[in-house]
């Protein structure tokens, strides 16, 4: 199972960035290739994209919420990944948010069958550059939370530019599907 890790820097600060990122909805806003992210319930999540131009459905938990740092998640049903984001306070005004995501080659939204790794990052940077721009167009205003996670979005303000960055691995499973256990380090 790979292991793909990128991040941007995003001139918003940590609660409101964090507060945007629980909002699902907003998610095929900004991610190659995601038609809907649907909130089933207070932890339940059904994605829709398209891989290898036809559509797939998947499950997913949210198995972390760290109130204003980080939300962690794997797939149920469906497609076998997991998947984690973190906001990191830089300064007054800035955040960094970094995605990490595990999965099998070729298995993320608009991977086309054959897919590297690598290219799989690509979209990652795609998404991660297009999720910069939204919030940044947004401002703090739109970053309320969808309150799906429960109360407790307290985290300090953050700074700095934004190019994506990235860190691809190849991680041996040893404890089972990456759906078996919450992602993150």
């Amino acid at each position: 199972m790979a292991r793909i890790e990128q991040s941007i820097d995003v001139n918003l600060p940590a609660r409101a960035l964090f507060n945007q990122l629980t909002r699902f909805d907003d998610y095929s806003e900004f991610m190659v290739n995601v038609d809907q992210v649907s909130q089933v319930d207070d932890t339940h999540l059904r994605w829709t994209t398209s891989m290898a131009n036809r559509p797939v459905v998947w499950d997913a938990v949210v198995t972390t919420d760290e109130a204003a740092h980080r939300i962690a998640w794997h797939g149920t049903g469906g497609i076998d990944n997991a998947g984690e984001l973190e906001v990191r306070p830089l300064g007054e005004g800035a955040s960094r948010v970094v995605f990490t995501v595990r999965m099998e080659s070729g298995e993320f939204p608009g991977a086309m069958a054959g897919d590297t790794d690598a290219e799989t990052s690509q979209h990652m940077q795609q998404s991660l550059a297009r999720l910069k721009n939204f919030v940044e167009t947004q401002g703090e205003g739109a970053g309320a939370s969808c309150g799906m996670l429960g109360p407790g979005n307290v985290a300090s303000a953050a700074s700095t530019s934004g190019s994506p960055t990235e860190m691809l691995e190849d991680e041996p499973n040893e404890s089972g599907p990456a759906g078996s256990r919450p992602a993150g380090r």
